[in-house]
């Protein structure tokens, strides 16, 4: 008997009504099983083409002003991909320090934010003096 957590419909074993579904997604594979029998399927899951994308102080700094068209339409292109969960575009706190620099850095700063979806997935970097 498994824990089902998404029903799907009936068991193809048992033919319980409604004790067939999901039962738990690992490495690329999700496994379904019943909660009434030990029937249960493995499904691979389709590969994931997620996309990791560095942007630097150059591109959100003429990005957020909006005077350069080919920008202002990467952006809109940046932030589809992103809301379609295609695209990650993390942020350090080597961007939040470099906002410091503009006069509108908290503009700018939000808009780094709204472009990451707020992810910051990079550690804090640190200056280490070399010897």
């Amino acid at each position: 008997m498994a824990l089902v957590s998404y029903v799907l419909g009936d068991c193809p074993g048992c033919g319980a009504e409604n004790k067939f579904g999901n039962v738990d997604v690992y490495g690329d594979y999700v496994y379904l099983g019943c909660g009434r029998c030990r029937y249960n399927e493995r499904h691979p899951l389709p590969p994931v083409k997620k996309k990791v994308l560095y942007l630097d102080q150059f591109f959100f700094s003429h990005a957020v002003r909006g005077k350069e068209a080919r920008f202002v339409e990467a952006t809109k292109r940046i932030v589809e991909l992103a809301a379609l969960q295609l695209l990650v575009v993390p942020y350090s706190s080597v961007h939040e320090e470099e906002t410091h620099q503009w006069s509108r850095h908290q503009e700018l700063l939000e808009f780094i934010k709204k472009t990451s979806r707020a992810m910051s997935s990079l550690p804090p970097m640190r200056w280490s003096r070399l010897n």
